[in-house]
């Protein structure tokens, strides 16, 4: 587990706040892959940053 980011630590790497990851997250629309362990959120490094290519290469859509 050592490659997965506590959504604080997410949010921190991203530079938004909890209430911007948990609305981002929540909201239904386009957001970095994530996983669920118990009631905790984590994300990948590595899917995140896969992610944010695919956002760059799909011309600058808003995030």
């Amino acid at each position: 587990m050592s490659d997965l980011m506590s959504r604080r630590r997410f949010a921190q790497w991203m530079g938004i706040s909890l209430a911007g990851e948990v609305r981002g997250r929540t909201g239904g629309g386009e957001w970095p892959p994530h996983v669920r362990i118990g009631h905790k959120v984590y994300y990948r490094r590595e899917a995140v940053e896969r992610w944010l290519r695919e956002q760059e290469q799909a011309g600058g859509r808003r995030v």
